[in-house]
């Protein structure tokens, strides 16, 4: 599980960014099991927060679409801001 951002409660100025998220990701999806699963909270609404889900997208746009189940989810009161869950699914081969 992935929990996008800044620490609660901690200095907003320390972020995740998406250069470090992709390439965790991307680990993880290397070593998950068939049928493994992986979420990520991406919060929009702080300074970063846009370009990281961006290119947590585009990244996940790009698994094969064969072996892996990518869900995008918003909540009923979606706005710009508000956070977006992925759920990634590793397939059966």
């Amino acid at each position: 599980m992935f929990n996008l951002g800044y620490l609660p409660r901690g200095n907003r100025q320390i972020i995740t960014r998406p250069d470090t998220t992709v390439l965790a990701l991307r680990s993880v999806l290397e070593h998950l099991a068939e049928r493994g699963r992986v979420t990520l909270l991406v919060y929009r609404g702080h300074e970063g927060g846009v370009p990281e889900y961006e290119g947590v997208r585009q990244f996940l746009e790009q698994l094969p679409a064969g072996e892996w189940l990518v869900e995008e989810l918003a909540g009923t009161s979606d706005s710009p801001i508000a956070p977006r869950l992925f759920r990634i699914q590793k397939q059966l081969r």
